[in-house]
């Protein structure tokens, strides 16, 4: 067999995994799409517990592999031109990644590209080993994704601000950090106030109110205090300039 027969597959492999898992454990309709050279394998239909047609749909993006999972994050990379299609749709999309040798699937929404950029460049979605597990859980935020709920976008622009700022203040609790990362650090700043502004005033219109969105207001509430404090400390050090050419750019690119 192959390299390219091995591949392909894995990739078939963890497409059924994918489904059964949908219709299995979370009771909702999966239809597998012949258009892989766009980017989605399949697509999901949310049900309500009656199995009656919610309206609800979501793309999906299978990544299979054939090894085991190593390490806190998953790093996923993305292509260009798939991200622009998935921005032309008026469904959200979703990347499911498989572990054929743990029997585990991790997903995570597809934002904008912009919101994707890797560090060295290109485009990549990180997973969060733990957090990102498909589950019987998954239910029901993944009925908020596709019946298009404010509070699920908040949701993941709130969880990306605070997985940065976590990351940032374990490198300043360790004093692990030079020009470079804090001028690194500054973007990541200006990035992160920008993405919870746009939570607030997503969850401002959102048309729902349960435990759970409130619980993602007071997340979001507690990551602009952080953000705030962060460039208090910015100009504490010193180094309030470097923050507010980034601010500013930001401003700008707006």
């Amino acid at each position: 067999m192959t390299q390219f027969d091995i591949r392909g597959a894995t990739g078939k492999a963890g497409e059924r995994e994918v489904e059964r898992f949908i219709e299995n454990q979370l009771g909702y309709v999966y239809r597998k799409i012949d258009s892989t050279d766009l980017g989605v394998d399949g697509e999901i239909e949310i049900l309500d517990r009656r199995r009656g047609a919610t309206g609800g749909l979501i793309k999906v993006q299978v990544k299979s592999t054939r090894a085991a999972v190593t390490g806190s994050r998953i790093r996923v990379a993305l292509d260009e031109a798939h991200l622009d299609y998935y921005a032309s749709l008026t469904v959200p999309v979703i990347l499911a990644y498989v572990s054929m040798a743990e029997g585990q699937i991790w997903w995570r929404p597809i934002h904008h590209k912009s919101r994707h950029r890797g560090p060295k460049g290109g485009f990549v979605l990180t997973l969060n080993a733990k957090s990102d597990r498909l589950t019987r859980s998954s239910a029901t935020l993944l009925s908020f994704i596709g019946n298009c709920s404010n509070a699920t976008m908040a949701k993941s622009l709130v969880e990306d601000a605070v997985e940065a700022l976590d990351d940032i203040d374990r490198h300043r609790e360790e004093q692990n950090y030079d020009f470079c990362t804090l001028d690194i650090w500054a973007e990541e700043v200006a990035e992160m106030e920008k993405h919870l502004a746009e939570a607030t005033c997503l969850l401002k219109y959102e048309r729902r109110y349960t435990a759970q969105i409130s619980r993602i207001e007071e997340a979001n509430d507690e990551a602009r205090t952080r953000v705030s404090d962060l460039k208090a400390w910015f100009r504490h050090i010193g180094y309030g300039d470097i923050l507010d050419e980034r601010l500013g750019r930001n401003q700008l690119d707006d």
